[in-house]
């Protein structure tokens, strides 16, 4: 993957669109090769996926730049 997600995402709320169209805020807790660890609102429960089933990421906000993931 030629882009890395900004370091400073890790421990930020992101919009992720997911393969299959919808759409999650979630808290970026680690960026790896493979996929990214996550976890959703009122869970401390970790969540991977991998960067095959990730269309984009960005942070929230209007005017808040987008990161694809590539494909």
């Amino acid at each position: 993957m030629a882009e890395r997600v900004p370091e400073a995402w890790i421990g930020s709320e992101v919009l992720i669109h997911v393969a299959d169209a919808l759409e999650f805020v979630v808290t970026l807790e680690d960026v790896r090769d493979f996929d990214i660890v996550y976890t959703r609102k009122g869970s401390d429960e970790l969540l991977f996926s991998p960067w095959s089933s990730i269309r984009w990421m960005r942070l929230p906000g209007a005017d808040a730049a987008f990161f694809s993931a590539g494909g």
